[in-house]
């Protein structure tokens, strides 16, 4: 019995550190397509896209993470384009595109002789609420297993400094102020269509931060979605929804950290609003 309560006891403790290490990871309402995924010593829970939307309820305001892969021939060794339609709440879909090589040494007991591919990942901000949401497939005959979870990010710290990126096709950067906290602020706006780049050194650490400047609502709720690639690969697509256009508070809609030097750009992929983003670098105090 004591053996038995210890074990339970050092189960618990693994898990409870991996959902804070993590996050915690949502189920859909489907939860006979749960299929377990393996990478070297550890197993993922995801859930299969396929024939039949996935449909989730989660509370806001949070912070999600979309990880998504593609089912794949075993030996493959070409690069595999998948996605889904995101549903917030009843509204116009927002699609997301990914493609991604195969994820070497990642197998799945159900199915034996399946690859999966290298993750596609979504940051997806959602506002305070009771949301709906319907993953739908984006490639039909296509399995894509999905993993929810809730994304979360460490305090900032270090030097910290303004970044304002370059445009790639030359032409000069809208800039706008916002007043937040009667403290006035730059934004840069992003445009479909023109790249905007940084470049960033090993350890510093980014976070981005969106504004928008019409009053129009043309939806219940407004969203903007675009893609960070690093060396001219999408490591993230970021997707930002919001109900009021007019926002006080400073908000934080994504934060990753540069694991070696190089070039970031920044590209609109849709957006039912202006964007305008303020990005800021800390670099860890010596």
């Amino acid at each position: 019995m004591i053996l038995n309560h210890c074990c339970s006891m050092i189960r618990y403790i693994i898990i409870l550190f991996c959902s804070l290490l993590f996050g915690k990871a949502f189920s859909p309402n489907e939860i006979e397509l749960k299929e377990n995924l393996f990478y070297e010593q550890n197993e993922r829970e995801y859930f299969v896209l396929y024939k039949s939307n996935l449909n989730y309820e989660i509370e806001g305001p949070i912070r999600l993470e979309l990880i998504s892969r593609r089912a794949i021939p075993e030996k493959s060794k070409r690069k595999y384009e998948f996605g889904y339609e995101i549903f917030l709440n009843d509204t116009e879909p927002i699609e997301v595109r990914h493609k991604k090589y195969k994820k070497d040494n990642m197998f799945s007991n159900d199915h034996p002789g399946h690859g999966y591919t290298q993750s596609g990942n979504t940051v997806i901000n959602l506002p305070d609420g009771l949301h709906k949401i319907s993953i739908a497939p984006l490639f039909k005959g296509k399995p894509t297993l999905i993993r929810v979870i809730n994304k979360l990010y460490k305090r900032s710290e270090g030097i910290t400094e303004i970044v304002m990126p370059e445009s790639m096709d030359g032409k000069s950067i809208v800039l706008d102020d916002f007043i937040i906290n009667n403290y006035k602020r730059k934004y840069f706006k992003l445009v479909s269509g023109q790249l905007l780049s940084f470049n960033g050194i090993s350890n510093d650490e980014f976070s981005l931060y969106g504004r928008t400047n019409t009053d129009s609502n043309q939806s219940k709720f407004n969203f903007y979605q675009f893609e960070i690639l690093e060396g001219n690969r999408q490591t993230k697509v970021v997707i930002d929804y919001f109900e009021n256009v007019k926002i006080d508070s400073k908000q934080k809609i994504y934060h990753f950290k540069s694991v070696k030097d190089n070039k970031y750009d920044l590209n609109l992929l849709d957006s039912n609003v202006p964007v305008f983003l303020r990005l800021i670098k800390n670099t860890p105090y010596e």
